[in-house]
This record gives structure tokens, sequence and C-alpha cells, in this order.
């Protein structure tokens, strides 16, 4: 099984990344599981870690998309386009209330 760090080396330090269908199954993998922690979390302060995790998935998974021409999922497209702005405080809380929702890449 391929780690999110085994990932973004791949893809940030290759000019032409191959990616498997698991490497993609387990970018998706991680992207359930992070989003499941978000919505367990007992508030937006103790989602924050797990906020920044998705942010860092949204970004090597654009970077695969845009830059390399990957193709992805459609869920891992949902996320590229709806979580671009993962550093700002507005958008994580907006996105924190989906997840909480049940709405979020929905």
């Amino acid at each position: 099984m391929t780690t999110i760090d085994e990932l973004k080396v791949k893809i940030m330090t290759t000019t032409a990344p191959i990616l498997t269908d698991n490497d993609l199954a387990c970018a998706q993998a991680e992207i359930d599981r992070t989003l499941e922690q978000i919505h367990d979390a007992k508030s937006f302060d103790d989602a924050q870690l797990n906020l920044l995790r998705l942010g860092e998935l949204q970004e090597l998974l654009a970077t695969a998309w845009f830059k390399h021409k990957v193709e992805l999922s459609e869920t891992q497209k949902r996320l590229v386009r709806s979580f671009d702005r993962s550093d700002d405080p507005d958008l994580r809380l907006h996105v924190y209330k989906e997840i909480q929702d049940g709405r979020f890449l929905k």
C-alpha cells in the first residue's frame, strides 16, 4: 500500500510521475479517513490538524491533475476544486461545517 508521503515524493520530485490505480486508491482512502476524523472532531479547533492534512492532500492532487495531467476520480477532482484555498481560515471553517453536515464533496 502506498503512503501519502510516498505519493508526495512521486508527484513533487518527478517531472512526469506515474501514479498507479493503487496510488490513487490510497489517496482516496486517506481522503476518506481524514474526512471521517474531521467529522468526528468535537470542535473546529480539534479538527485543525486534519483540515491541514486535507489541504495537503488537495495540493498534492491538484499538482498531479493540473501539472502532470494525472486522471483523478470525480471525488478527488471535487476536493481539488472545493478546497483550493485551504490556507483561508474562513474557507476552512466553511468546509468544516459542510463535513459536519455531511455535504462536503457530495
